[in-house]
């Protein structure tokens, strides 16, 4: 975890202005560690691997993806996984050739349970020519297995609109299954006039299914419905994605098993974007991962997850945190593709870990899209978003509510409240042994300059606090140009880099966790001077 980074708002001026910043829903950024990563699917030169989605079997012990070759192109490409996402074995021999030869765009790969409690995986996709004026459009074809993935079979073609593919996929109380997809507004060819969302039920296990139903039409254009389940089970929410990106995303409500909706409206801004995938965690909260097309968003175009509760989503409240799940590398000369990405599968493990996968222009070279799966567990980014809330030019009278942030926190805090802090020697002050101790030292101030020397951590959390007089300390993100390589013994590594600079007075204090970014203190915005200060070492790990 300690390779981390999670991408603060950088601060300007003040500690006021600091502090006012950190008003945004915090991104923690989980991009550069490379670990958590796998490759399944390589893109080259020639060969663009695209639009996956997963299924993860009931027992949690098999993994299964399929994709598409080319943007929207040809049906074919898959892969199964037997531990966790780490490794996968290509099986696209195990599809019929009607499959390759006939399914296109975006596959989307779903599970049901039977009634004799058996579960059954299904593939729909376009069936025939992708062409906006052509018929084949409101073809669906369905691919079924009832054995996880081991043998499909076509189950049929349907008339259900498909010129990308049904997305969003519910099992009813009842037994049966809801499917929803899009449909243009206007019948004419080419077909046109933005899209409505439709709902389809199958009672005999997908292998038939009602005509459809427009159940969302707004005067925007929706599409790609994601369905989602309240955690008392009572309601379902479809999330859709606004195609012509004039405001939010858009989301209904149904409290009847999808019998009635209720008017769509804006979601979060937060939950702006393009293809929603998510799960329900145990407590009841939700990851749901998408492409972020919010407006002014400084991750926008990028693979992100949003977390959050179901009240989060129905009152249309900013959630708790974004990740930045997997680094997109656009290229401008292929148009398109500074938002091509983001289409994707997302799977609650056994042991708690949530995976993620998608497309994305994973190197910054010739190379194009390549399917990628990462991992990460709720309880670290939990804190990794706690920890960015504290990293803050904030009170010490008020440091109390961070406590809970980290075991060594409460000594911490409680040293740098002494009544006698500015009656200290300059010296080191031991706290908890090798874990936490305390420097007091005389610092003479620079002159700030935009562009400076800047130091990170690895092992320890520095917990900055001016005694005598204002400091202005330099933050920036991190990824830098290295200036001089990591020592261990010292637990630094320096950068040199243009910053932003954040002020503090006796009475404030500033967190710099390992994996937030580089930092550079002991500098003044109103002449040189030298300070009394006191710095905090807490070790990230205890």
């Amino acid at each position: 975890m300690r390779d981390l980074v999670v991408a603060a708002v950088l601060a300007v001026g003040t500690v006021g202005a600091a502090e006012s910043e950190y008003c945004e829903l915090p991104v923690v950024d989980l991009t550069q560690d490379v670990r958590r990563q796998t490759v399944i699917a390589e893109g080259t030169k020639e060969i663009y691997q695209g639009h996956p989605t997963t299924v993860l079997s009931n027992d949690g012990k098999k993994l299964f993806c399929v994709w598409t070759l080319k943007h929207g192109g040809t049906c074919g490409p898959a892969a199964e996984s037997l531990d966790g996402g780490r490794t996968w074995t290509r099986v696209d021999d195990r599809f019929p050739a009607v499959y390759r030869e006939t399914h296109m765009n975006c596959p989307t790969l779903q599970k049901m349970t039977l009634p004799n409690g058996r579960e059954r995986w299904l593939i729909f996709s376009r069936k025939g020519d992708w062409m906006p004026q052509s018929a084949d459009i409101e073809k669906c074809g369905v691919m079924v297995s009832d054995d996880l993935g081991q043998t499909w079979r076509e189950a049929g073609v349907f008339n259900l609109p498909s010129a990308m593919a049904p997305t969003g996929f519910i099992q009813l109380r009842d037994g049966s299954v809801a499917l929803f997809g899009q449909t243009f507004k206007l019948k004419t060819v080419p077909k046109r006039g933005g899209q409505d969302v439709w709902m389809s039920v199958s009672k005999d296990g997908g292998l038939s299914w009602s005509e459809i139903r427009i159940v969302a039409s707004a005067d925007k254009d929706i599409c790609e419905p994601f369905a989602l389940r309240s955690p008392d089970g009572k309601e379902i929410c479809l999330l859709m994605r606004e195609n012509g990106y004039k405001g939010y995303s858009m989301m209904c409500f149904s409290g009847d098993e999808g019998q009635t909706w209720t008017k769509p409206e804006d979601s979060p801004w937060w939950l702006t974007g393009d293809r929603h995938e998510g799960v329900m965690l145990p407590d009841g909260r939700y990851v749901i991962a998408f492409r972020d097309r919010a407006r002014r968003s400084k991750i926008g175009g990028q693979y992100v997850a949003w977390v959050g509760t179901w009240d989060d989503i129905k009152y249309r409240r900013p959630g708790q945190y974004r990740i930045h799940l997997l680094k997109h590398y656009p290229s401008p000369e292929y148009g398109w593709s500074t938002f091509d990405t983001g289409y994707s599968g997302v799977e609650l493990l056994p042991n708690g870990e949530i995976l993620c996968t998608t497309y994305v222009k994973y190197w910054p070279d010739e190379r194009k899209s390549s399917v990628v799966c990462t991992r990460f567990r709720i309880e670290e980014t939990d804190r990794l978003a706690q920890m960015q809330k504290a990293h803050l030019c904030g009170r010490i009278a008020d440091c109390g509510k961070y406590e809970g942030l980290h075991p060594l926190f409460p000594k911490a805090f409680a040293f740098m409240r002494r009544a006698d802090l500015a009656d200290l020697a300059p010296g080191r002050y031991d706290i908890d042994g090798t874990n936490c101790w305390a420097m007091v030292s005389d610092v003479k101030l620079r002159p700030y300059e935009d562009e400076s020397q800047y130091e990170d951590h690895r092992d320890f959390i520095d917990i900055h606090v001016p005694i005598t007089g204002r400091e202005t300390i330099g933050i920036v993100r991190p990824n830098l140009k290295v200036f001089k390589d990591f020592d261990a013994a010292n637990d630094c590594v320096l950068f040199q880099s243009k910053g932003r600079p954040w002020t503090l007075g006796p009475g404030w204090y500033a967190i710099f966790h390992p994996v937030y970014g580089a930092h550079s203190p002991g500098q003044s915005t109103d002449g040189e001077r030298t300070i009394r200060k006191l710095v905090i070492k807490v070790r990230e790990k205890k």
